[in-house]
C-alpha cells in the first residue's frame, strides 16, 4: 500500500491500515522529515517504507493499493495528479481522499486504466458526524448527510 502525503490524513489512514495485516506500508512525500515522524509513529506495526515522488513510477508497478492523501487535484487544481495514467494498471484500487471534484483526474485516469477507484465522499462525511456530535451530543444520520454533501458537490 502506498499513500501519499504526510500529513494529518496520511498519518491517520496509516495508523489504520496499520492494524491490518499488510505486507508492506509506502509513505511517499516531498520532505522525509514528516513521512519519518508517522512511520515513528507506527513503530513496529507495520513494515513501513519512506519514499520521494522521484521514486512513484518505478514503485506503481509493485503497489495494489495507492490512497492519495495530498490536496493535488482538489478544487481548483482539478487536472493536477501525481500518478501519471501510464503508471496505473488494472490490478490495483486507487483512492483519492479529496471529495470536490467527486472524480479527480486521478481517479479518472485509473479508471481509465481499468483500476477500482474510491473517493472521499465518505471520510468527508463520517468526519461531519463525528464533529456534529462532538458539538452537539445529537447524532445526525449519516445517509442524510451524505445526501446533502452530494446535491451541493
Amino acid at each position: 500500500i502506498a499513500v501519499l502525503g504526510a500529513g494529518g490524513a496520511s498519518r491517520a489512514i496509516s495508523y489504520a491500515l496499520s492494524k491490518y495485516p499488510i505486507e508492506q506500508l509506502t509513505i511517499i512525500n516531498r520532505k522525509s522529515d514528516k513521512a519519518n515522524q508517522i512511520k515513528s509513529m507506527l513503530g513496529n506495526r507495520v513494515s513501513t517504507n519512506i519514499a520521494s515522488y522521484d521514486h512513484l513510477s518505478s514503485l506503481m508497478k509493485k503497489i495494489d493499493i495507492v490512497i492519495n492523501t495530498t490536496s493535488i487535484g482538489m478544487v481548483p487544481n482539478i487536472d493536477q495528479t501525481l500518478i501519471n495514467k501510464e503508471w496505473i494498471h488494472n490490478n490495483q484500487l486507487i483512492s483519492d481522499i479529496i471529495y470536490n471534484p467527486l472524480e479527480t483526474k486521478l481517479l479518472k485516469d485509473a479508471l481509465q486504466q481499468g483500476a477500482i477507484i474510491h473517493n472521499g465522499v465518505g471520510m468527508f462525511i463520517y468526519q461531519g458526524v463525528i464533529a456534529f456530535e462532538k458539538w452537539t451530543g445529537i447524532s445526525p444520520d449519516p445517509k442524510k448527510m451524505r445526501k446533502a454533501v452530494l446535491e451541493s458537490l
